[in-house]
């Protein structure tokens, strides 16, 4: 059978509008791409959130990618890292290394996972209020 772009696309557009994942992240690759048919980077994007929500692993760290770069969307770093994370915490080895290369100053302003550990737990408050044995 010959490639045929087109009719990929075509076949992934049913399957994607009925919910799957892998296919809405294969959508999302070829108008990455322009592969076989005119790159939209916008459509890719909106592929791409589709399976990432699903928590499609490659498509979160391609969303991660698009927001890392301004591709199809706002560059927002803080995004690109939440997406990066979530990929990366389910094996993606590209949000892996994309974390990795992020400069650090970058990672401190916009990535806010360490926010969820700043409150202290009710063990700790419960500790700080036990009287001292001095």
């Amino acid at each position: 059978v010959p490639q045929d772009y087109r009719q990929a696309e075509m076949w992934y557009r049913r399957a994607a509008n009925q919910g799957y994942a892998n296919a809405q992240a294969n959508l999302a690759s070829l108008h990455a791409q322009g592969v076989g048919l005119p790159q939209d980077l916008k459509l890719a994007f909106d592929w791409a959130r589709k399976a990432a929500e699903q928590g499609h692993p490659l498509a979160q760290g391609q969303l991660g990618y698009m927001y890392h770069m301004g591709l199809g969307v706002t560059q927002d770093y803080q995004r690109a890292i939440y997406w990066y994370r979530k990929a990366a915490a389910q094996g993606d080895p590209a949000s892996q290394h994309n974390l990795k290369m992020l400069p650090p100053e970058i990672l401190r302003k916009y990535d806010t996972t360490c926010l969820l550990y700043t409150s202290p737990s009710p063990r700790d408050r419960t500790r700080s209020r036990m009287p001292s044995s001095a």
